[in-house]
């Protein structure tokens, strides 16, 4: 279920929307129009695979957030689609309760952690 979460930068006057998109299920498939994922996995595992950085084109930016703190438990996996990396690495784990990971494409074939 996606919700919009109001940002309002301090250095300028304008306000931008945040989608927020809350995941739960074991599986996710991230969309490009996707930009924070709000993760609950205090039933379940969950893996998150990321769109093709090809597609998500250079610049595009992805936030994960375990947002039930149960992920030292139940662990939230990020995958990568083909040849795509995350900071050269086929995937990335997170197991810390709280945890959250901000990704960018490089627009060709990877992911990089900032």
């Amino acid at each position: 279920m996606a919700t919009f979460v109001k940002y309002t930068p301090q250095s300028s006057s304008t306000a931008s929307v945040i989608k927020r998109v809350s995941v739960s299920d074991p599986i996710y498939i991230a969309s490009t129009t996707d930009h924070y994922l709000g993760v609950d996995t205090s039933a379940n595992l969950v893996t998150i695979t990321l769109p093709l950085a090809s597609i998500s084109g250079s610049g595009k930016v992805l936030v994960i957030k375990d947002e039930s703190g149960n992920s030292s438990v139940n662990n939230i996996t990020i995958a990568v689609t083909g040849v795509d990396t995350i900071d050269t690495r086929h995937g990335y784990v997170m197991s810390a309760n709280f945890e959250s990971i901000t990704v960018v494409s490089d627009g060709v074939n990877g992911w990089f952690i900032i």
